[in-house]
């Protein structure tokens, strides 16, 4: 259990950092605007192409770390009342994987971004369009 336990506390701590500094890289980016709209979120892309993956990756794979966090207070808590713990344990973890479900779609923009840069004007309308679906 020991080590169980250790994993969970470094895993809480890395997704502290994490959650410090993913949204600091989005403020430090100066061009990146909260208020995109489809057209400009993908050329935005199309520009930062590697940092977009990098940020979107680090926030998917944050979600593992509080799985673990998750899993570790289950064994930490289960003594105290074992039927709280493991409700808990369960919601926890139910919503990071519906979270990890639906988060690929985003990664989505990358392929909407590639196939918007190859694109005539009139495709490139419906691809904004949906673009601007997605992040609605």
């Amino acid at each position: 259990m020991g080590g169980l336990y250790k994993a969970g506390g470094i895993s809480a701590i890395l997704y502290i950092i994490l959650a410090l500094i993913v949204p600091s890289l989005l403020v430090l980016i100066p061009q990146y605007d909260f208020k995109m709209d489809g057209p400009a979120l993908l050329k935005f892309i199309a520009s930062n192409r590697i940092w977009w993956i990098f940020l979107q990756s680090l926030v998917l794979e944050s979600s593992i770390l509080l799985i673990v966090t998750f899993v570790a207070l289950f064994a930490a808590l289960k003594h105290i009342n074992k039927s709280y713990a493991a409700v808990g344990a369960a919601v926890a973890v139910i919503c990071q994987i519906l979270f990890m479900a639906y988060y690929p779609i985003l990664l989505g923009l990358v392929y909407l971004n590639d196939q918007y840069v190859a694109a005539t004007d009139m495709q490139q309308n419906v691809l904004a369009s949906a673009a601007e679906a997605l992040i609605a």
